[in-house]
């Protein structure tokens, strides 16, 4: 009986491990040809269903926290326009956004989307340089700039949509919704091939070539995922060669002088029921010497009758000249400061902001260039005005997204008292210097004593975007 039950146990043991064996083996199959289809075929032709975007605000998808959001105040160059506004400076990961809530809202990308069109139809061969031609085929389009042949060039500056039209239809829609999807480009939807009918020639059903999804139809992105891809592309984190976005730099340049070089594409939409132009677009980027933005913005107002893509560029170059280029505006330029309510920023000159507390100078922000720091040795004070200022005490260093804040205690000697502030005996002073490679130097200067002990957080939290 006992060998019986023996055997009994044996056998069960021996087909259980059959059994396993013969699942696993299954499961590692199944995995393998799992494997080889996806290295094989081509990824289906489905549209980004994602109506939310990575977002601005809370969700699951937020930036990651090295990303700084600050919001800011263009009214004064929207004229009274609604719109909004995204500079994204992808070197110190800072977004400005003017009106939050509606750079996160999608819309049809318009014209702006002949940048994508540029890049895929180079990077495809359908094009080749900025003098590739199109053919034109005899139609009268009622804008006369469109009624010829014409090169890349041309057909981009001039926003002519059948070349385009050409160019995709070339490229082929499987084709198209790859690249829209590596570049996570809004929704990636493209489901309206031919677009929604919105332009249409005289007395005529829509026209085929003056239509397709990027036209008040099925593709929508919002003004800050604009900025999030051009941000990849010009940065190198997109599949695209610098060779061809070299070739899109040409053709979109806008404006270059000594301060700035601006690279844009306007884009015009209208208002299906009413036929007026309420979603204009200007997006780009512009260079200065030691830094790059990108930037994107939409006018939506339907109660005006003058929305379209040229009002949108003439607020884009408008905030970038009075807010990125303007010295006089300093602080709004370079640097935001979480300061206390009860503080006020007065006195803004060319390098230097005051802050105020109930009329009393409290701190002063100084940009001070081709200055020498030593933290060991003498001040950039002493640099600066050639006078003689020790360092009391040991200094402490903090490490802030590639800068280096250095907080010090100065001690002025006498024979200086004349060139600071005209006094017998100058005061010591808490002073918090950020440097950087660059060879820049933001003074942050405490004079309240009484406010030395609650001023490093603030000092800290001074943001240099340079």
């Amino acid at each position: 009986m006992k060998k019986n039950v023996l055997y009994i146990a044996i056998i069960f043991i021996c087909i259980s491990l059959i059994g396993c064996n013969k699942s696993n083996t299954s499961h590692t199959k199944s995995l393998d040809k799992d494997e080889v289809i996806s290295a094989t075929s081509k990824p289906e032709e489905v549209p980004n269903t994602n109506t939310q975007g990575k977002g601005l605000t809370g969700n699951e998808n937020l930036p990651t926290a090295d990303v700084m959001i600050e919001e800011v105040d263009y009214s004064d160059c929207f004229d009274g326009i609604k719109g909004c506004a995204v500079f994204w400076d992808s070197t110190d990961k800072l977004y400005s956004v003017y009106d939050k809530a509606s750079c996160e809202e999608r819309s049809s990308p318009c014209s702006s989307f002949k940048i994508i069109s540029t890049l895929m139809g180079l990077d495809s061969g359908v094009i080749e340089s900025a003098d590739s031609t199109m053919n034109y085929n005899g139609t009268v389009y009622p804008n006369v700039e469109w009624n010829s042949n014409l090169n890349l060039k041309d057909a981009f500056q001039k926003s002519c949509i059948w070349y385009f039209r050409k160019v995709i239809d070339s490229i082929g829609k499987a084709d198209v919704q790859k690249y829209l999807s590596h570049l996570e480009y809004g929704n990636a939807d493209i489901s309206e091939w031919n677009g929604s009918g919105i332009n249409q020639l005289a007395g005529e059903k829509p026209a085929k070539d003056l239509n397709g999804f990027w036209l008040e139809s099925s593709l929508q992105i919002s003004p800050r995922e604009q900025v999030e891809v051009l941000g990849k592309i010009f940065d190198g984190k997109s599949q695209f060669s610098q060779k061809n976005i070299n070739i899109l730099k040409e053709i979109m340049l806008v404006q270059k002088n000594k301060e700035v070089t601006i690279f844009g594409k306007t884009g015009t939409g209208k208002n299906t029921s009413t036929g007026n132009s309420d979603n204009a677009w200007f997006v780009g980027m512009f260079e200065t010497k030691d830094q790059r933005y990108y930037f994107a913005v939409r006018l939506k107002d339907e109660s005006r009758k003058d929305i379209n893509g040229l009002k949108a560029k003439e607020i884009a170059l408008a905030i970038i000249n009075k807010y990125y280029l303007d010295k006089k505006k300093i602080y709004k330029k370079d640097y935001s400061i979480k300061i206390p309510r009860s503080w006020s920023l007065k006195n803004v000159n060319d390098y230097e902001t005051d802050c105020y507390m109930k009329e009393k100078k409290i701190a002063v922000i100084t940009e001070l260039k081709d200055c020498k720091y030593s933290s060991t040795t003498s001040s950039i004070i002493t640099n600066l005005l050639g006078m003689h200022a020790a360092i009391v005490g040991n200094t402490v260093e903090i490490q802030r997204q590639g800068y280096k804040l250095t907080k010090v205690n100065i001690t002025y000697e006498q024979s200086a008292a004349e060139k600071i502030k005209k006094e017998s005996s100058p005061s010591d002073e808490l002073h918090y210097f950020y440097t950087n490679n660059k060879n820049i130097i933001i003074d942050f200067v405490v004079y309240d004593t009484e406010l030395i002990n609650n001023t490093d957080e603030i000092a800290e939290s001074l943001i240099i975007n340079y």
